[in-house]
């Protein structure tokens, strides 16, 4: 050290707190004529949240993209893949069931004010378990002759139409379609009855076979299409031995399905978590077998490898789903939604699931496009 070096004093948290003391009106006058930094406006705090999700979500497209086109996607399809089709939902296939079930016997109009309650009765008298309710009905109807499946089938078509503009699922075929490298979509597992994704892919001459019952064996050449909840085509009689086929809409097929574990659409789906990336989309991601075969594919990797495209819960449909929240402040009840959400996140992805959260299925379809585009 050179003679004429200065001293290096090092002054430590209690030397800092014991200057700020001494000094203490200094400090005060110092602290005072600092400008004061207002928080954000609720919109511009609402903005900046959704600029960074914006951007997380566009880096983790950006890593599917890649993988996309590197190796390739099993896809999952549920009921919001094909509802911009006119396809019911779930509750409004219930309701219709309960009418063709009651409304004669009951002598009330169908649709009424009158059968839409006594149906929520029925469904609070069934514990509101949806597949106890779905049973219910399904005795209800054929002991009074009906053919169950006969019903549902005319219910599911009622109001679907392939040839609606810019649907999700048009973007999903479009992401089936092979490239000169070959498909980049090994294999499609659907918990849709319909054929829509079929017909869909018919138009762009893609070589789909919808498979639902395990002999089915579809070739190197061929896209299989799994139906792993059941099948109800629009024209059952172009497929052989359809009308045997069960359907996991009520207690009877989801105690037949998940009772036994060596059940081919169990192995379809286990084998594709095991062994592709994959992409849900239409899903809630809350079935309990499809988050028990998630769980066991998640115990032999280390990250995250597949993807949920999922619509986030808003204010708007939070209320209107839960009468009781008009007493909740707006500040309250998005914080509570956003901690939902990084609790689901966080959930996800201890199970090997990376979710994309978007603001509405619009938002769902324009992605789904871009990376079929890709």
């Amino acid at each position: 050290m050179r003679p004429d070096a200065p001293p290096v004093i090092v002054w430590g948290v209690e030397d800092l707190e014991d200057l700020a003391a001494r000094h203490s009106e200094i400090l005060a006058d110092e602290l005072a004529a600092r400008p004061t930094v207002k928080p954000p406006a609720p919109q511009e705090a609402t903005k900046v949240r959704r600029q960074e999700r914006n951007f997380v979500r566009s880096e983790a497209i950006g890593e599917l993209r890649d993988i996309f086109n590197r190796e390739g996607v099993s896809l999952f399809l549920g009921a919001g893949a094909s509802m911009d089709l006119g396809l019911p939902s779930w509750n409004q296939m219930i309701a219709s069931l309960f009418d063709a079930a009651f409304s004669s016997q009951l002598d009330s109009r169908s649709g009424s004010s009158e059968l839409t309650a006594l149906g929520l009765l029925a469904g609070h008298l069934n514990s509101d378990s949806p597949l106890q309710l779905a049973r219910y009905l399904q005795q209800a109807l054929e002991r009074g002759g009906e053919d169950f499946k006969s019903h549902l089938r005319s219910i599911l078509y009622a109001n679907a139409s392939n040839d609606r503009p810019k649907a999700l699922l048009r973007a999903i075929s479009d992401l089936c379609v092979p490239t000169r490298a070959g498909s980049r979509v090994h294999s499609v597992i659907t918990y849709n009855f319909d054929d829509l994704l079929e017909g869909n892919l018919n138009t762009r001459r893609v070589r789909a076979v919808a498979v639902y019952e395990g002999k089915t064996a579809p070739t190197s050449q061929e896209l299989p299409v799994y139906h792993v909840h059941g099948f109800l085509p629009s024209d059952p009689d172009t497929y052989l031995g359809v009308h045997e086929q069960f359907l996991v809409m009520s207690e009877q097929g989801y105690h037949q399905v998940y009772s036994d574990p060596f059940h081919w659409t169990n192995i379809v789906q286990l084998n594709a978590i095991r062994e592709h990336a994959c992409l849900f989309v239409g899903l809630s991601m809350t079935d309990p077998n499809l988050r028990r075969m998630l769980d066991i594919g998640a115990r032999s990797v280390d990250t995250a490898r597949h993807y949920a495209f999922m619509r986030r819960e808003n204010l708007s449909t939070a209320r209107r789903s839960v009468k009781e929240l008009k007493s909740i402040s707006d500040p309250s009840l998005r914080k509570f939604l956003d901690m939902h959400h990084g609790l689901v996140e966080e959930i996800l992805m201890s199970l090997g699931v990376r979710v994309l959260w978007f603001d509405s299925f619009e938002e769902i379809t324009d992605a789904v496009q871009d990376l079929a585009d890709s």
